[in-house]
């Protein structure tokens, strides 16, 4: 898989990255996905436990990626900035990332409960919309934006 720059990048624009988080069975909690966005001087995080659709590699003659998919996701603590660029081991023998893919994002909408993003990356494009539920696990809902087309 390669990681490669956005498709608009100016140097404002803020920085997001996909991390695989490859955890061993001693940590108690299963491999996932964080989804990490810069935003004020940190990371906010959130963790998905597997790939929207859209984001996944297609196979040739397989359905088409769906036009909007819901998946839970859970928001985490902020992570540090330097996560943009980490792949590694993770202290406390709390596993392994690696990166799955980077870029830039703009913010589309945002209010207490939601934030809506459209991604730039490598290989990943398309709208995210980030909910926050008071009462419990959040969500986020994929989509595809105007000229963002999903991977594969």
């Amino acid at each position: 898989m390669a990681v490669g720059g956005p498709m608009w990048h100016d140097g404002t624009m803020p920085r997001f990255v996909l991390l695989y988080h490859d955890c061993p069975s001693s940590a108690g909690k299963p491999s996932h996905w964080d989804l990490m966005l810069e935003r004020g001087g940190s990371l906010m995080t959130w963790s998905l436990e597997h790939l929207p659709q859209s984001w996944r590699p297609s196979s040739p003659g397989g359905p088409a990626a769906p036009v909007e998919e819901t998946l839970a996701a859970r928001r985490l603590a902020d992570h540090r900035l330097a996560y943009l660029e980490y792949e590694g081991p993770l202290s406390g023998g709390r596993g392994h990332v690696a990166r799955r893919d980077a870029g830039a994002y703009r913010v589309l909408g945002e209010t207490a409960q939601t934030l809506t993003v459209e991604l730039a990356g490598g290989s990943i494009a398309g709208l995210v919309r980030l909910e926050l539920q008071q009462d419990g696990p959040g969500r986020a809902v994929f989509g595809r934006g105007q000229g963002a087309g999903g991977e594969g």
